[in-house]
């Protein structure tokens, strides 16, 4: 039984209002339905009070049922003062329903404690009722009202009902204003009008309130115009629901399609009458009608006496025909409904069905019940048109990210035994989900119509494959990580294996579209290499090619008849040893290495001459002759200049007979980075004293057709940071004014060494100089400019006994020189035809710009500028030419070359005097990541003096 103080509470509302409850047991008596209790009968769900006595005020005790749901007040009943109070205290927050009500409503009704308000009346109307003018600004908790109004739903209300969300409302009213409504902020709103004669102005709700979900409208037919060309047009109206009454509604004389909508703005469409024991519509003709545009369409006991159309059924969700003389066979085109358990035709006259509900005939019959022609045929379940009509027998791809395959047949059924399956098409198309994954030849079973029919038939294999990966392009991520952009790559690191340039990499992550991969993306302009990815088995490989021209060889080898190394130097190649074959005399070669500018092969032995080869690099041929020679007819013009490793400290030359001499340690400018060389030991006295200078001039930018662009003095004392980093060491720094910071050390070696570049091994010797010149990031106007750093090197007599000066200039295999000359003394500048340009080896190039700069041509001095080609970059650049002075006892030049004085001095034999300058250029760029590679440029002189 209820607990005392609910009975008590019971005891006094029965003797407040005069009832006669019996109250031996509150919950098993029926007490004329005034309370419900919950299913264990022990507290009060539901309290009516009908007419009674009407006290003015509800015993507090009320507020002692704590699990009242609904509070409703019946006619005849006044709303009792302390309601608010009553209901507050119950902590009431559900449904507070006044039936029928025919007094004024008080204002404070509309702040009871009550989630939902219902206040509702039936016919007559009560000439005293009204809704009140709202004075109070407090927002009420009232989130559902349904009410019932005259005239007008005063302003002032609904400023109050800021949490309304779900407004049902009656009219009763001709001059209903509407915009009464504007400042509520509803989501639901349903209106039924129940005067015939107020006609509803379909556009004017729909302008004032802009529905596009949820608005339900009771519309009576009296309300519509009646249409002159046979058709509703109710295309200015927003609704989810809409039921179109029965009286006087001019259905007989509609054409197709008898109601015009905007797609998707009403999914239900209810023909007939509000309860379904008025009579519903008849003589309306299916065809003139589309029902195909509603989701939902529910006629309700109408006389159609005509088939069921043809159409897109697919697009319905719910059918609900019953009763209303549907005759014939139902087309096959209703299998595409998209819910066969929402369908409904009982009560009709049809004659067959399709196959499609035969299928599932033991769960669907009794949609079918009352036609008595169709249950004639006994049918059992079965489904004798179930076809697949999709080729199983055919791999399907899948990306590897997961997907849906498409299966197509007939009689498929609504639903199949798979989780996330989607259907197309009802009974024809379903799209079949596959999880992420890789690999290829995998299968899954399709189980339709499950359990009912669980043979093979009903539960084909599905045999699939996943796409292979696919590579878009590779970005740099950091200084050890590249990612790849592409599609199906997977998720499991496990199954991928990834190659760049021939080199297996490490995969750290994988997300479908991104792989990361352990692997230094090296920034150049020309990149031509091999990626090649393998996921799960399947393989993927793409050519990385941005090159900005064809590849292009610039300098042939002469190869030795013995067989040996070669090296092949040209531009746009490739860094991909894998992706390059080399063909000599259709012999085979072995590619050691290779970058963008040269290309390092181990060739064989031939018969001295000229013979074929074919350079294939990707789908690029490069085809031509190459020549085989003596080794001896190999000769370097500067031969005697080389040192020679095996030699004694101190000697040099092929035959170890040359000694260095030592001179003293050049004159370092405080100012600028100028040297002055001297000799250490006067030479023979009968002989012209020499001085070499070396100097930096500037920096210049230069177009694609070699026009200068910008240009920047390097001369200037006035623009040098200057300090001494110790004996031997030395550094200059400025801020060129494009914020460009060059520094330039100077290093003295009192003993020789040796140092890399590149690939090879440089010698350096004692008594040597070098320069090295640091560049960072330069703000290139255009892609298509390169750099250029011009150094002047200069010869000058100091007396002036007879003279005669002259400037030679050649090459040979990797390199080409300039010689400027006073007498024996000569200044050989040596231009190596390769660089270091973001750490990748590339042809370089030298200009001779004597004639840009009027170089001195006398006979007791001589001069040289000389232009190191910086091609564009992204971090760095490394050159290294050398620059060097020396005495030789050679016959002189071609006299035709000379510049010679007017008068001679004797000459007596003196012994020679090397001086050598090795210059090596570093440009770096401000990125951090490139700090460990060598970024200088070099100048190394050496003296040395040539035994008779």
């Amino acid at each position: 039984s209820i607990n005392s103080q609910e009975l008590n509470a019971l005891t006094k509302l029965n003797i407040q209002y005069g009832y006669d409850w019996d109250l031996s047991d509150p919950c098993i008596n029926t007490n004329l339905g005034a309370f419900k209790c919950d299913d264990s009968n022990q507290t009060i769900t539901e309290l009516i009070l009908n007419e009674s006595l009407n006290p003015s005020e509800l015993p507090s005790d009320i507020s002692s049922f704590k699990s009242l749901q609904t509070f409703t007040i019946n006619k005849g009943i006044l709303i009792p003062n302390n309601i608010n109070t009553i209901l507050i205290l119950n902590g009431f927050d559900s449904k507070f329903v006044i039936n029928d009500y025919k007094n004024i409503l008080p204002e404070n009704l509309f702040y009871v404690n009550a989630l939902r308000l219902e206040i509702t009346h039936n016919n007559p109307f009560p000439s005293g009722y009204n809704i009140p003018t709202i004075s109070n600004n407090i927002t009420s908790v009232v989130s559902i009202l349904t009410i019932s109004v005259l005239n007008t739903f005063p302003i002032s209300l609904a400023k109050i009902l800021g949490k309304l969300t779900v407004l049902e409302f009656h009219i009763y009213g001709e001059d209903f204003l509407f915009t009464d409504f504007t400042a509520l902020n509803l989501n639901t709103l349903h209106y039924r009008n129940r005067v015939p004669t107020n006609r509803f102005n379909l556009e004017q709700i729909n302008r004032d309130f802009g529905f596009t979900t949820n608005l339900v409208l009771f519309v009576s037919s009296t309300l519509l115009n009646v249409p002159v060309d046979g058709v509703y047009d109710l295309r200015n109206l927003s609704s989810s629901s809409l039921i179109l009454g029965t009286s006087s509604m001019d259905y007989n004389n509609i054409t197709y399609p008898g109601i015009k909508i905007t797609p998707g703005s009403i999914n239900t469409v209810r023909l007939g009458s509000w309860d379904r024991e008025q009579m519903g519509i008849s003589h309306i003709l299916l065809k003139n009608l589309d029902i195909f545009q509603f989701r939902t369409f529910i006629p309700m006991d109408n006389t159609f006496n005509s088939e069921m159309p043809s159409g897109n059924y697919s697009k319905v969700t719910r059918l609900t025909f019953d009763n209303s003389a549907i005759l014939g066979i139902l087309p096959n085109d209703t299998c595409l409904i998209r819910n066969p358990s929402l369908l409904s035709f009982i009560g009709n006259s049809i004659s067959d069905i399709p196959t499609c509900f035969r299928c599932r005939w033991d769960t669907l019959y009794e949609q079918f019940a009352g036609n008595e022609e169709l249950n004639s045929h006994e049918y059992i379940q079965d489904c004798p048109e179930f076809k697949i009509t999709t080729n199983l027998s055919e791999v399907v791809l899948v990306p590897t990210n997961g997907g849906f395959i498409t299966i197509s047949g007939n009689d498929l059924g609504w639903d199949i035994d798979l989780e996330g399956y989607q259907m197309v098409i009802p009974n024809h198309q379903f799209l079949i989900p596959i999880s992420p994954g890789t690999g290829v030849n995998k299968s899954q079973f399709i189980r339709f119509h499950y359990p009912t029919y669980n043979t093979t038939q009903f539960q084909p294999e599905l045999i699939y494959s996943y796409y292979p990966p696919d590579v878009s392009t590779l970005i740099s991520a950091s200084n050890i990580t590249t990612t790849l952009l592409g599609q199906n790559f997977g998720n499991d690191i496990r199954v991928i294996n990834v190659t760049i340039n021939g080199e297996n990499v490490n995969v750290i992550s994988a997300n479908h579209t991104v792989l990361l991969v352990e692997y230094q993306l090296k920034k150049t302009i020309d990149n031509l290499f091999n990626v090649k990815v393998i996921i799960d088995g399947q393989l993927k490989e793409i050519l990385f090619n941005t090159l900005t021209d064809l590849p292009t060889l610039l300098v042939y080898p002469r190869l030795n008849p013995s067989g040996g190394i070669g090296v092949f130097y040209g531009h746009h190649l490739t860094i991909d040893q894998s992706l390059v074959k080399l063909y000599i005399n259709n012999h085979p070669c072995e590619i050691k290495s290779t970058n963008e500018t040269h290309i390092i092969f181990l060739y064989p032995s031939a018969t001295i001459g000229y013979t074929d080869f074919k350079l294939n690099i990707a789908s690029y041929t490069i085809q031509g002759g190459i020549r085989y020679l003596y080794i001896n007819e190999l000769v370097d013009p500067l031969d005697k200049f080389i040192f020679n490793n095996t030699c004694e400290n101190g000697y040099f030359g092929t035959q170890c007979k040359d000694k260095v001499i030592d001179i003293s340690k050049p004159i370092i400018s405080p100012k600028k980075p100028d040297v002055v060389i001297k000799e250490n030991v006067p030479r023979n006295i009968s002989e012209t004293p020499i001085e070499a200078y070396i100097s930096l001039v500037e920096l210049r930018e230069l177009d694609i057709d070699k026009d200068v662009v910008n240009s920047y003095s390097l001369s200037k004392s006035d623009i040098w940071k200057y300090k001494q980093i110790n004996d031997g060491t030395f550094e200059y720094q400025t801020i060129i004014s494009i914020n460009t910071t060059i520094v330039v050390r100077l290093l003295w070696f009192d003993n020789s060494t040796s140092v890399s570049f590149g690939d090879r091994l440089i010698n350096m010797n004692s008594n040597t100089l070098k320069y090295q010149v640091e560049i960072d990031q330069y703000p290139f106007e255009s892609k298509l400019n390169s750099l250029q750093l011009v150094m002047s090197t200069m010869l000058s007599a100091l007396t002036e006994p007879s003279t005669c000066s002259s400037r030679t200039y050649g090459e040979y295999d990797e390199y080409e020189y300039a010689i400027i000359r006073i007498n024996s003394v000569k200044m050989l500048s040596k231009f190596i035809r390769y660089g270091i340009v973001d750490q990748q080896v590339r042809l370089i190039s030298n200009s001779i710009l004597d004639k840009d700069y009027k170089a001195e041509s006398y006979a007791d001095e001589i001069q040289s500028y000389v232009g190191i080609n910086i091609p564009y970059y992204y971090t760095n650049v490394n050159l290294d030419p050398d620059f060097s002075l020396l005495v030789d006892l050679d016959p002189s030049d071609d006299p035709e070359k000379q510049i010679c004085a007017t008068h001679t001095l004797s000459k007596a034999q003196i012994a020679g005097i090397v001086i050598g300058v090795v210059l090596t250029i570093v440009l770096i760029s401000s990125i951090v990541i490139y700090t460990l590679y060598i970024k200088s440029l070099k100048f190394r002189i050496f003296l040395l003096k040539f035994k008779p």
